[in-house]
Formats: C-alpha cells, sequence, structure tokens
C-alpha cells in the first residue's frame, strides 16, 4: 500500500512525460525512476485492496 502523505507523489515534469513517449531501453536515470514510480502508482491503483463495490 501506498502512503500518500509519507511519501507524496512528485508532480508531472519534463522527465515523466518523455518516460510516457520513449520505449524503456531509451530512458534515461531520470526518466526510468520517473517510469518506475508510475508504474508503482498503476500497479497500486489495481491492486483488489483498493477496489470499490
Amino acid at each position: 500500500m501506498i502512503d500518500f502523505e509519507a511519501d507524496p507523489v512528485p508532480h508531472v515534469d519534463e522527465a515523466a512525460g518523455m518516460a510516457r513517449l520513449l520505449p524503456a531501453d531509451r530512458h534515461s536515470v531520470v526518466q526510468a525512476e520517473s517510469w518506475a514510480l508510475t508504474e508503482r502508482l498503476i500497479d497500486g491503483l489495481w491492486s483488489p485492496a483498493h477496489a470499490l463495490v
């Protein structure tokens, strides 16, 4: 589970935007870190612990 109070999500910046457009093998270190955070957040949204019925 992600604790947004202890670890707030940073604003979307140029690295995050470019990471969405480039293939993973062309990411810079900063883009790779941003993309890893994006995947972690998406995985957290899809986890069954957050499902609303």
